[in-house]
């Protein structure tokens, strides 16, 4: 069998048959080069672990933003929280102005272009306890939903029990 070189470092020679040669000088030995995660079968292993990894990337940044209404000035519940997703909520819905729920009203009249989003209702919504925090929250998921023949009206459609 004729070897021909195409790489020598120090007394190594790799050949087209991915043999290592090692001359010394009493004996000259042939044994396969051992596998590395650069051969065909740990190519294949590193593109599905790559894969893998884009494929969480990408779902982890896909998941939906779950909101959980659950606002400070509740002192007590008697139901449990409403939890949603925000984003699919405001797509089915196509409510595109983030000011439809989250609004601000300055001196009775409604703001157009500032939203409350970064706010508790009950910054706002805050005379009257619990009940009149909850009758606001009512009347601007409720009665959208009404109003809009769309969604959930009932108690345990949108408190459910986890």
């Amino acid at each position: 069998m004729k070897i021909r070189t195409r790489t020598k470092i120090g007394n190594l020679n790799f050949s087209k048959y991915n043999c290592i040669v090692n001359y010394t000088k009493k004996s000259v030995k042939h044994y396969m080069a051992k596998p590395s995660v650069f051969n065909y079968s740990g190519q294949i292993v590193m593109v599905f672990f790559t894969v893998f990894f884009m494929l969480s990337i990408t779902s982890v940044g896909a998941q939906e933003d779950i909101v959980i209404v659950n606002d400070s000035g509740f002192t007590t519940h008697a139901r449990p929280s409403v939890a949603f997703l925000h984003d699919q909520h405001n797509e089915d819905a196509q409510i595109e102005d983030c000011n439809r729920c989250h609004h601000v009203y300055k001196d009775g009249k409604f703001v157009e272009d500032e939203s409350s989003e970064d706010m508790e209702c009950s910054e706002c919504h805050n005379k009257g306890g619990n009940d009149q925090l909850a009758r606001i929250y009512h009347i601007n998921c409720k009665g959208c939903h009404t109003e809009e023949k769309a969604g959930p009206v009932m108690c345990v459609e949108c408190h459910v029990d986890k």
